[in-house]
């Protein structure tokens, strides 16, 4: 069988992005490589996952992970491969880390190792989808007993703003904590040029909740720890001469330790109720449940820096970023690594990550396959 062309199969997913749990081409593609590869692919896991095991005897066994969805953004790329669905793009690269976790599996049906390496194709890790629990697919993947008898597992992300050829690592906490959260204000209308007074106005309310919060992080939380309350959406009223008797706030929690997010949860909810009370009005509070802060063991870690070395790539100390990721879950319950992998395109503009832009650098996914090669061999 010739070899697996890595390039190719990155394009072909590139072409063909897929969002939550919907990413049924994406996991033939990689069922049909894997099957070529001589393993047994069990399809459906989660939803739409994809997991195969290499056994090589009595050892250790290690989880190598790449997640398979995409993002409903437009690409704008122009690139021969741009997406040829509407609307669709891989944005987050995706089908990088697809296309270089089979290639790990090429190189590691042929090599000598004490143990199982547990292929782990996952989906919805950029959203829930339609899936009624609001479940993410790590969530799903560790409920249907991919992790358990797992010894350590690793995960990759590609990064543009690094370049081809280093890898950003961090000790502990490398990916933030998060809980979204919505406020409903409820208050009184009115003529809002006549009789203001008659009522309750909940924008009012709700501006003075997103102007009061702004204090949450610089005077309820230490000064050595880091936190983050934003508004994203704030909407209501029907007419500009009636007095809005409801208003809806959505937000996100960012910190790097789940206490620190609890904290600023119960803090929010307390100053938003005492506002509404204040005026006259009340509210509605509701927060999404915690996605924990993304956590590299110290071991799995140092195995991870030492694989690195070994293929090449040169070791980029970076700081923990406030991004969240769902392989949080599985830092959770199994020692961890997750490190970012230098795919920058000399020559063109950086665009970040979720950028209709981005571009992902084709060189890295060898680079990729190569590292997880030698850390599905390493002990422990």
């Amino acid at each position: 069988m010739p070899p697996l062309d890595l390039t190719a199969i990155y394009r072909d997913l590139h072409m063909y992005p897929e969002l939550a749990y919907t990413e049924h081409r994406t996991a033939a593609v990689v069922a049909r490589a894997l099957t070529d590869l001589g393993l047994t692919p069990r399809t459906g896991i989660g939803g739409t996952g994809v997991v195969a095991d290499i056994v090589r005897g009595a050892g250790p066994m290690i989880a190598l992970r790449a997640d398979m969805d995409a993002l409903p953004i437009t690409e704008q790329t122009d690139l021969p491969h741009s997406s040829l669905h509407t609307g669709l793009m891989h944005a987050c690269g995706h089908d990088a880390h697809v296309s270089m976790l089979l290639g790990a599996a090429e190189r590691l049906v042929s090599s000598e190792f004490a143990g199982t390496v547990r292929l782990v194709f996952q989906p919805a890790e950029e959203g829930f989808g339609d899936d009624a629990a609001r479940e993410s697919g790590a969530q799903k993947m560790i409920e249907a007993g991919v992790y358990e008898g797992v010894s350590a597992a690793l995960a990759l992300h590609n990064i543009p703003q690094i370049r081809i050829g280093q890898l950003g690592v961090c000790d502990a906490e490398i990916m933030g904590c998060c809980l979204d959260f919505r406020i409903t204000v409820r208050g009184v209308s009115a003529h809002a040029g006549a009789e203001p007074e008659r009522g309750v106005d909940a924008i009012l309310i709700g501006s003075s909740i997103v102007v009061t919060a702004q204090s949450l992080v610089s005077r309820t939380i230490p000064a050595l720890e880091a936190g983050i309350v934003s508004f994203g959406v704030m909407s209501g009223g029907r007419a500009e001469n009636i007095v809005a008797d409801e208003l809806i706030l959505r937000g996100t929690i960012r910190t790097l330790k789940d206490s620190v997010a609890f904290h600023l949860r119960d803090r929010l909810e307390l100053l938003a109720r005492g506002i509404a009370a204040a005026h006259g009005g009340t509210v509605e509070f509701y927060a999404d449940p915690l996605l924990p802060s993304t956590f590299n063991d110290p071991q799995v870690n140092a195995a991870l820096r030492d694989a690195a070395r070994g293929v090449g790539l040169e070791l980029l100390e970076i700081s923990a970023s406030m991004g969240v990721e769902d392989f949080a879950y599985v830092s959770h319950i199994v020692p961890s690594a997750y490190a970012m992998i230098g795919a920058g395109v000399a020559g063109t503009e950086q665009y970040g990550l979720h950028h209709p832009q981005v571009r992902c650098n084709e060189d890295v996914l060898p680079l990729g396959a190569a590292l997880r090669l030698l850390h599905g061999n390493a002990e422990g």
